[in-house]
């Protein structure tokens, strides 16, 4: 099976209010950002050379995360991807992905990411609206109309655009405001999150996750749905959508069980067999980068697997569920999908001899109600 690998770039301008990731704003120096971020790829390069038990492995997707990795620039992720080739067999035209903020999307800067192998970029807008962006204290940089046309015509890569719904305070005309312009750009790849209140989070302590934040979330998310798939944008995933055919590969190795390696601070990584993180500081990864097993018994693993899979528009099958597990679906947990169908919260179908399962468009609107209700007794 071939492997994913992930790379966290955990350095950004500065720190959004809703952001939970592992993250660190760049110093203002720039001298000092130069030897921080040069130190970082040295840790990353050694990290790599010393993953001897996969080295070898067949790769076809490799992710730069973050934080904001653009800002890790060109010469860098160059030599982070020669390193990769050096010790992993990349495929001819592997997808290479990269994560940006909008003031970083412009031409001159995207064409050297390109040249050395990227082939696909998300551009992190969250709201074209800068009073939304404000409020959620995303890192207030303006949206400039000029530079996103610029950048979703450049030829050779998959452009993709994030936005985020269900701000409180957000009007109607707001979320058609954005879902319009993003459908203008032509992107096509678009993800739409959910504010999510993560605790610990600055937006988390002025922001109450009450009924009518709730009620605001679940309608926002039933317009976008909408609005994308009548202008030919397929969901493939609670909060990702398409033009057939330019589905994330490399996130769909998350939702299936696939694995991947993770490299750098805060990263994760699934072997098909373990898990591992790295929950160092980035200062304590620079001077020697160290991994934790993830140790999970069999009953975490299934849970961890229906969590992921039901977030895939398409669910699972009993099928694939066997090819994983070696085991039929757990009696209690086939329970508790039959009582979900009666619910009309899961819909159950036939495929071929197996069965296949998933969210009902009620469910998806409280897909962790749901998930939960699924792997409850796995837990």
């Amino acid at each position: 099976m071939n492997f994913g690998v992930y790379i966290h770039i955990p350095f950004c301008r500065g720190k959004c209010d809703y952001c939970s990731f592992y993250s660190i704003p760049c110093p203002r120096d720039q001298g000092e950002t130069r030897i921080l971020l040069d130190g970082y790829l040295q840790a990353l390069i050694k990290d790599i050379a010393s993953n001897i038990p996969f080295h070898g492995a067949v790769v076809d997707s490799i992710y730069f995360g973050g934080g904001t990795p653009s800002l890790f620039g060109q010469n860098r992720i160059s030599a982070v991807l020669r390193t990769l080739k050096e010790f992993f067999q990349v495929i001819p035209h592997a997808e290479m992905s990269i994560e940006c903020n909008p003031s970083d999307i412009r031409v001159d800067a995207l064409l050297p990411l390109i040249d050395v192998g990227i082939n696909r970029v998300t551009v992190g807008i969250q709201s074209f609206h800068e009073r939304l962006r404000k409020l959620i204290g995303r890192f207030p940089e303006p949206v400039k109309p000029d530079v996103l046309e610029q950048f979703f015509t450049i030829p050779g890569i998959v452009h993709g655009l994030d936005l985020m719904v269900g701000i409180l305070g957000a009007s109607d005309e707001e979320l058609y405001g954005d879902l319009s312009s993003a459908i203008m750009l032509k992107p096509e790849h678009i993800s739409v999150y959910l504010l999510t209140l993560e605790k610990g989070t600055s937006l988390a302590d002025r922001m109450a996750n009450d009924e009518e934040f709730q009620n605001l979330q679940r309608q926002q998310l039933a317009c976008a749905i909408d609005y994308l798939a009548d202008a030919g944008y397929h969901q493939y995933e609670i909060s990702n959508y398409c033009i057939s055919g330019f589905e994330s590969k490399h996130n769909l190795k998350y939702w299936t069980f696939q694995p991947y390696l993770g490299f750098g601070a805060g990263a994760h990584g699934f072997t098909g067999e373990n898990r591992y993180y790295n929950n160092q500081s980035v200062e304590e990864y620079i001077k020697s980068p160290c991994y934790v097993q993830d140790v999970r018994s069999v009953d975490a693993a299934m849970a961890e697997y229906l969590m992921t899979a039901l977030r895939l528009i398409d669910g699972f099958s009993e099928t694939s569920f066997w090819e994983i597990f070696q085991t039929d679906i757990p009696y209690h947990v086939k329970q508790a999908l039959q009582a979900l169908q009666h619910e009309k919260l899961l819909k159950c179908m036939q495929d071929g001899n197996s069965l296949r399962y998933a969210l009902t468009k009620e469910g998806l609107f409280i897909s962790d109600y749901v998930i939960y209700r699924c792997v409850e007794s796995l837990l």
